[in-house]
């Protein structure tokens, strides 16, 4: 993390990302976590200004958005609002099955897993 080893080719601006699961036009608020220095900070922000929000995003940090909306300028439970996008995180990188294993290995041992299982 942190230090990028390799370049990856911009699909689409970081504003059309976004604009794919947090519409700037509804009321309610998104946030932020960005790693500073191995500090985490997060902040929250009104979808109307999420273009301007997303354009002074230092590209040298790590930086996550939220995949729901809040009511209130807070990620909590309570102040949930949508929820548009639902993705998961798998970590491959701790499972013994994944070790040595290139990136498309593992996506296929994925994919093959649950049929193991049923």
């Amino acid at each position: 993390m942190g230090t990028k080893t390799q370049a990856q080719l911009a699909l689409f601006s970081i504003d059309d990302e976004a604009q794919t699961y947090h519409d700037a036009g509804r009321t309610g608020f998104f946030s932020l976590l960005v790693d500073q220095r191995g500090e985490k900070r997060q902040s929250s922000h009104k979808l109307t200004d999420m273009p301007a929000v997303l354009g002074l995003i230092d590209k040298d940090r790590d930086t996550w958005m939220t995949q729901a909306e809040f009511m209130r300028p807070n990620r909590r439970v309570v102040n949930l609002l949508r929820i548009g996008l639902l993705f998961a995180d798998i970590d491959t990188y701790r499972q013994p099955w994944a070790a040595g294993r290139t990136p498309e290995q593992r996506e296929m041992g994925l994919l093959w897993q649950p049929r193991d299982h049923c």
